[in-house]
């Protein structure tokens, strides 16, 4: 996956790091990115009951981008 298609209002999954000590460090979160920087983006969760908040996320975290191959399989 390449970097050019992170951009504002790209729907994106991704998973936690491990730094964050998730407790199920499999599951996908799902959000809309609303800045880009550098090495991270800033994302507003569209997950049922994490509606609107928002959380950075490291551009490494992401492992799908609405649109391309295989997203689908992501959101099931």
């Amino acid at each position: 996956m390449g970097t050019a298609q992170i951009q504002a209002g790209v729907v994106i999954a991704y998973r936690l790091r491990p730094s964050d000590r998730p407790t199920n460090p499999q599951r996908l979160w799902h959000g809309i990115i609303k800045d880009v920087y550098t090495r991270a983006c800033w994302v507003c969760l569209i997950e049922p009951g994490y509606e609107g908040l928002d959380e950075m996320i490291f551009f490494e975290q992401i492992v799908g981008i609405e649109g391309e191959p295989g997203y689908e399989l992501l959101t099931r």
